[in-house]
C-alpha cells in the first residue's frame, strides 16, 4: 500500500516452508527489479500504450503503435457514438457539401481585452478533451476518437478599423464564406477555429467555426458560459476556480454498458405493422439547385406566448405541441392516421449524474410513431403523445441503423421521410452581458 507518500510492501510466508533469510532475498530481488523499472521509465523515449489502456475500443498493438506515431500526444482512444458515425460517414462520402460545418457569429461591443479572450478560449480547449479530439478510420475495423493532451487554439485577428463600413461588410461576408468552404479535416485536431475582427475602437465581430462531430447544440451555451467566466477572470488577472468538467468518455463508457435486447423489444413493438415511411407532400414545383432549399417561418411573440400558455395549462411541453402539429399536417397530406416521422432527441441519460453539464455529441435521431386517435379530444391525444416520448427516452441510445433493422421497412427505403428537430437549450446567450462587453446578433 501507499501511505504517507511511500510504497510499503509486506511479505507474508509460512515458516514451515521458508526461512526469513530466503524471503529477504526474494524481497531484495523484487526491489531491484522495481528500481530497474523506475530507472527505465525515467529514460527519454520510454513509455507507450498497450490495448488494455483503452478498454472501450478493440485495437491491436500494431494499430495502436501506428496511432501513437500519427498522434504523438495521444492520451485516450474511444469509439464514436452512432450519430457521430453517421456524421463522419457523410463528411467523408460527400466532402464537397461540407456537412456538419457550423459557424457561430456575433458582434461584440465595448472594451474588449483581446489577449484575455484568446487565453480564455485556449483554456476551454485545455479543459475539454472533446475539443482536442481527432477522428481515425483508415486501416481500422471501427472509427475511433483520438484525444490529445494538448492542442493549440487556431486564432486569427484582423484589424479593419481603417476601412469604410461598406468595405468591412463586403470583406466580412467574403471571409465567412471562405471559412465555411475551408471546412475541417476530421483526422486533425482541433476541429474548430476562432476569428476576431476589429471594426472600430469598441466594436468587434467574432466567428467561431467548428465541426458538429464534437458537440451538440446543448453544449454550445455551456461552453460560452465557461468562456465568459474564464475571460472575466483573466481580464481581472484572477485565477479561475472552475470545477473540472465531467469527461465525455464517461458517457461513452455508459453507452457501452447498455444492452440492446430491451431496446430491440421496445422498437419491434413500436414499429410493428409499419412497412413503409409516411410520405411528405409532393412538391414537384419546388426549384432545386444543389438539392437543398431552406424556408424560414417565424411566429409572432403573441402566438408563441399563447402556445406556451396552452402547453403549461395542460402540463405539456412546447415540443409535444409542435410534434402534434406536424403529425396532423402529415396526416392531412398523406391521408393516413398511422404516421411515422423522425425526431431528434437530446440523448442525455438522466441516470448519468451531471450529464446536463457535459460537453459532447449526445443527440440521436429516432422514429416516432403517432396514431391519430380520433375518439380522444385534442389535449388527451397530445398527452398520450407526450407519454410515448417519455417511454422512448429510456432507449434514446439506440443506433438508428439497428432500429430500422428491427422494423419491416426494407433497407432500400428510408425509415422516415421527415425529421423534426425541436431545439431548447438551457441558457439564452443573447441576454448575456459581460460588464462593459455586450453580445448581439448571435
Amino acid at each position: 500500500m501507499v501511505a504517507g507518500g511511500q510504497l510499503q510492501i509486506n511479505w507474508n510466508y509460512s515458516e514451515a516452508l521458508h526461512d526469513k533469510e530466503e524471503i529477504e532475498r526474494v524481497a531484495d530481488y523484487y526491489f531491484d527489479e522495481l528500481r530497474a523499472l523506475l530507472e527505465h521509465c525515467r529514460q527519454p523515449g520510454a513509455g507507450g500504450y498497450t490495448p488494455s489502456d483503452f478498454p472501450l475500443v478493440h485495437v491491436s498493438q500494431t494499430q495502436l503503435d501506428e496511432l501513437v506515431e500519427q498522434y504523438p500526444r495521444l492520451v485516450d482512444v474511444y469509439p464514436l457514438t452512432p450519430t457521430q458515425q453517421g456524421m463522419l460517414f457523410n463528411t467523408l462520402y460527400q466532402p464537397e457539401l461540407q456537412m456538419g460545418i457550423e459557424q457561430m457569429r456575433c458582434r461584440l461591443e465595448g472594451v474588449l481585452d483581446v489577449a484575455a479572450l484568446k487565453q480564455a478560449w485556449q483554456q476551454v480547449l485545455n479543459r475539454h478533451a472533446v475539443l482536442r479530439t481527432a477522428f481515425a478510420w483508415q486501416g481500422l475495423t471501427q472509427m475511433l476518437q483520438i484525444v490529445q493532451d494538448e492542442v493549440d487554439l487556431p486564432w486569427s485577428y484582423h484589424d479593419w478599423r481603417g476601412l469604410p463600413p461598406a468595405q468591412q461588410q463586403a470583406q466580412l461576408e467574403s471571409l465567412l464564406a471562405e471559412d465555411r468552404a475551408r471546412g475541417f479535416d476530421p483526422a486533425a485536431a482541433p476541429l474548430l477555429r476562432c476569428t476576431l475582427l476589429q471594426l472600430d475602437e469598441q466594436l468587434y465581430y467574432f466567428s467561431w467555426s467548428y465541426h458538429h462531430l464534437l458537440f451538440d447544440g446543448w453544449s454550445m451555451p455551456l461552453l460560452l458560459e465557461e468562456l465568459f467566466t474564464l475571460y472575466d477572470c483573466y481580464r481581472r488577472d484572477v485565477e479561475p476556480t472552475l470545477a473540472p468538467p465531467r469527461a465525455y468518455r464517461d458517457y461513452l463508457a455508459w453507452l457501452a454498458q447498455q444492452e440492446l435486447g430491451a431496446a430491440e423489444n421496445f422498437w419491434r413493438t413500436q414499429l410493428d405493422g409499419f412497412s413503409s415511411p409516411t410520405p411528405l407532400p409532393d412538391r414537384a414545383d419546388t426549384a432545386e439547385t444543389d438539392g437543398f432549399a431552406t424556408e424560414h417561418l417565424q411566429l409572432s411573440e403573441d402566438v408563441t406566448t399563447r402556445l406556451q400558455q396552452f402547453a403549461r395549462q395542460h402540463q405539456l411541453t412546447l415540443n409535444t405541441v409542435v410534434q402534434g402539429a406536424w403529425a396532423l399536417l402529415l396526416s392531412r397530406y398523406s391521408g393516413e392516421d398511422d404516421l411515422l416521422y423522425g425526431v431528434t432527441v437530446s440523448g442525455r441519460p438522466p441516470e448519468l449524474v451531471g450529464v446536463e453539464q457535459m460537453v459532447g455529441l449526445f443527440i440521436n435521431t429516432l422514429p416516432l410513431r403517432v396514431r391519430l386517435e380520433r375518439e380522444l379530444d385534442f389535449v388527451a391525444w397530445l398527452q398520450r403523445l407526450q407519454q410515448r416520448q417519455v417511454e422512448m427516452r429510456r432507449f434514446e441510445y439506440s443506433p438508428l441503423v439497428q432500429v430500422q433493422g428491427w422494423s419491416a421497412v426494407p433497407r432500400t427505403r428510408p425509415l422516415f421521410e421527415s425529421n423534426l428537430v425541436f431545439e431548447n437549450y438551457p441558457v439564452d446567450m443573447t441576454q448575456r452581458r459581460e460588464h462593459e462587453l455586450q453580445l448581439s446578433e448571435l
